[in-house]
Protein backbone atom coordinates (compact mmCIF):
# COMPACT_ATOMS: atom_id res chain seq x y z
CA UNK A 1 0.00 0.00 0.00
CA UNK A 2 1.42 3.18 -0.60
CA UNK A 3 2.17 6.46 1.76
CA UNK A 4 0.13 9.14 2.21
CA UNK A 5 3.64 11.09 0.67
CA UNK A 6 3.92 9.06 -2.34
CA UNK A 7 0.09 9.57 -3.77
CA UNK A 8 0.49 13.31 -2.95
CA UNK A 9 4.22 12.98 -5.31
CA UNK A 10 2.64 10.42 -7.27
CA UNK A 11 -0.36 13.28 -7.93
CA UNK A 12 2.07 16.05 -9.15
CA UNK A 13 4.35 13.94 -11.36
CA UNK A 14 1.07 12.56 -13.24
CA UNK A 15 0.45 17.05 -13.72
CA UNK A 16 3.79 17.31 -14.48
CA UNK A 17 4.15 15.03 -17.19
CA UNK A 18 0.99 15.06 -18.60
CA UNK A 19 1.26 18.79 -18.66
CA UNK A 20 4.56 19.87 -19.09
CA UNK A 21 4.11 22.27 -22.20
CA UNK A 22 3.64 19.42 -24.84
CA UNK A 23 3.06 20.56 -28.24
CA UNK A 24 1.27 19.52 -30.82
CA UNK A 25 0.72 20.59 -34.40
CA UNK A 26 2.97 23.55 -33.18
CA UNK A 27 -0.02 24.30 -30.38
CA UNK A 28 0.17 24.16 -26.99
CA UNK A 29 -1.94 21.34 -25.13
CA UNK A 30 -4.05 22.71 -22.73
CA UNK A 31 -6.54 20.92 -19.99
CA UNK A 32 -9.96 21.24 -19.51
CA UNK A 33 -10.82 22.48 -16.32
CA UNK A 34 -11.67 19.56 -14.29
CA UNK A 35 -12.36 19.21 -10.48
CA UNK A 36 -10.50 15.99 -9.33
CA UNK A 37 -12.40 14.70 -6.20
CA UNK A 38 -10.99 11.43 -4.74
CA UNK A 39 -13.39 8.34 -3.88
CA UNK A 40 -13.75 7.37 -0.53
CA UNK A 41 -13.16 4.00 0.91
CA UNK A 42 -16.45 3.40 0.54
CA UNK A 43 -19.63 4.75 -0.87
CA UNK A 44 -21.28 5.27 2.41
CA UNK A 45 -18.86 7.42 3.70
CA UNK A 46 -16.89 5.53 5.68
CA UNK A 47 -13.78 7.40 5.48
CA UNK A 48 -10.25 5.75 5.77
CA UNK A 49 -6.91 6.97 7.45
CA UNK A 50 -5.56 7.87 3.87
CA UNK A 51 -8.80 10.80 3.34
CA UNK A 52 -6.60 13.79 4.76
CA UNK A 53 -3.63 12.55 2.55
CA UNK A 54 -5.74 11.85 -0.56
CA UNK A 55 -8.00 15.48 -0.47
CA UNK A 56 -4.51 16.85 -0.09
CA UNK A 57 -3.40 15.23 -3.09
CA UNK A 58 -6.33 15.92 -4.73
CA UNK A 59 -6.26 19.62 -3.86
CA UNK A 60 -2.56 20.12 -4.76
CA UNK A 61 -3.35 18.35 -8.75
CA UNK A 62 -6.13 20.89 -8.83
CA UNK A 63 -4.27 23.81 -7.86
CA UNK A 64 -1.62 22.64 -10.64
CA UNK A 65 -4.04 22.21 -13.05
CA UNK A 66 -5.79 26.06 -12.03
CA UNK A 67 -2.26 27.06 -12.82
CA UNK A 68 -1.59 25.77 -16.21
CA UNK A 69 -5.38 26.73 -17.12
CA UNK A 70 -4.53 30.57 -15.73
CA UNK A 71 -1.37 30.21 -17.98
CA UNK A 72 -3.12 28.56 -21.28
CA UNK A 73 -5.09 31.66 -20.66
CA UNK A 74 -2.65 34.38 -21.03
CA UNK A 75 -1.15 32.49 -23.79
CA UNK A 76 -4.64 32.55 -25.98
CA UNK A 77 -5.05 36.03 -25.02
CA UNK A 78 -1.40 37.24 -26.68
CA UNK A 79 -2.13 34.60 -29.87
CA UNK A 80 -5.62 36.60 -29.76
CA UNK A 81 -3.92 39.50 -29.72
CA UNK A 82 -1.30 39.05 -32.30
CA UNK A 83 -3.86 38.06 -35.17
CA UNK A 84 -6.10 40.92 -34.40
CA UNK A 85 -3.25 43.32 -34.81
CA UNK A 86 -1.73 41.27 -37.84
CA UNK A 87 -5.36 41.20 -39.33
CA UNK A 88 -6.28 44.89 -38.44
CA UNK A 89 -2.59 46.15 -39.98
CA UNK A 90 -2.59 44.30 -42.86
CA UNK A 91 -2.48 46.41 -46.22
CA UNK A 92 -4.34 44.22 -48.09
CA UNK A 93 -8.49 44.30 -47.71
CA UNK A 94 -9.60 41.14 -45.73
CA UNK A 95 -13.13 39.79 -45.38
CA UNK A 96 -14.46 37.33 -43.56
CA UNK A 97 -17.56 36.12 -44.28
CA UNK A 98 -19.79 33.44 -43.94
CA UNK A 99 -20.83 30.56 -46.28
CA UNK A 100 -23.78 33.16 -47.24
CA UNK A 101 -21.55 35.93 -47.55
CA UNK A 102 -22.39 37.60 -44.34
CA UNK A 103 -19.07 39.81 -43.07
CA UNK A 104 -18.30 38.73 -40.08
CA UNK A 105 -14.96 40.23 -39.70
CA UNK A 106 -13.06 42.73 -41.65
CA UNK A 107 -9.75 45.04 -41.48
CA UNK A 108 -8.68 48.52 -41.47
CA UNK A 109 -7.69 48.29 -45.81
CA UNK A 110 -11.34 46.74 -46.09
CA UNK A 111 -13.03 49.35 -44.38
CA UNK A 112 -10.96 52.23 -46.18
CA UNK A 113 -11.35 50.58 -49.44
CA UNK A 114 -15.00 50.14 -48.86
CA UNK A 115 -15.62 53.26 -47.23
CA UNK A 116 -17.36 52.30 -44.32
CA UNK A 117 -15.91 52.14 -41.15
CA UNK A 118 -14.89 48.11 -40.04
CA UNK A 119 -18.08 47.82 -36.55
CA UNK A 120 -20.84 48.57 -39.93
CA UNK A 121 -19.69 46.30 -41.89
CA UNK A 122 -20.25 43.27 -39.35
CA UNK A 123 -23.33 41.15 -39.86
CA UNK A 124 -23.91 43.14 -43.22
CA UNK A 125 -24.48 40.83 -46.41
CA UNK A 126 -20.82 40.88 -48.82
CA UNK A 127 -23.38 41.27 -51.76
CA UNK A 128 -24.10 45.00 -50.68
CA UNK A 129 -20.71 46.07 -51.23
CA UNK A 130 -20.35 44.87 -54.77
CA UNK A 131 -21.21 46.60 -57.40
CA UNK A 132 -23.58 44.44 -59.74
CA UNK A 133 -22.69 46.34 -63.20
CA UNK A 134 -20.01 46.40 -65.42
CA UNK A 135 -17.66 44.42 -67.21
CA UNK A 136 -17.98 41.51 -65.49
CA UNK A 137 -21.18 41.04 -64.32
CA UNK A 138 -23.29 38.67 -66.14
CA UNK A 139 -27.18 39.12 -66.58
Amino acid sequence: MMSDADSAEDAVDRVSKKHAGHRANGRRRTASPRLIVPASDTAQGDFGQNEPATLAAALEENRALEKELAFSREETEAERFRYRELFDLNPDAHLVTDKNGVIFDANLAASTLLGVEAGYLVNKPLAVYVLMEGPFHHA
